[in-house]
């Protein structure tokens, strides 16, 4: 990726290790992708949530950012 910034890939290696060390013989590698999965979709939300100035803007919107998730527009 060239548009990336000189941390992108250490970041991303951070997360994976920590992921792998949390794998067990409690926690399968499913458990922990679902368990990453879900806190990658919860910050996610968070960033998508401080880009409103209020929880009214952001109800306003809520069902065209939906929409727009599920079916993004087309490019080629």
């Amino acid at each position: 990726m060239s548009d990336t910034d000189d941390k992108f890939y250490d970041r991303a290696d951070e997360y994976i290790d920590l992921a792998n060390k949390q794998i067990s013989e409690k926690s399968n590698a499913a458990d922990v992708s679902a368990s990453f999965l879900y806190s990658a979709s919860r910050f996610n939300a968070w960033i998508s949530a401080a880009n409103f100035k209020s929880g009214k803007e952001m109800a306003e919107v809520k069902d065209e950012i939906i929409h727009l998730k599920a079916h993004p527009p087309s490019f080629t």
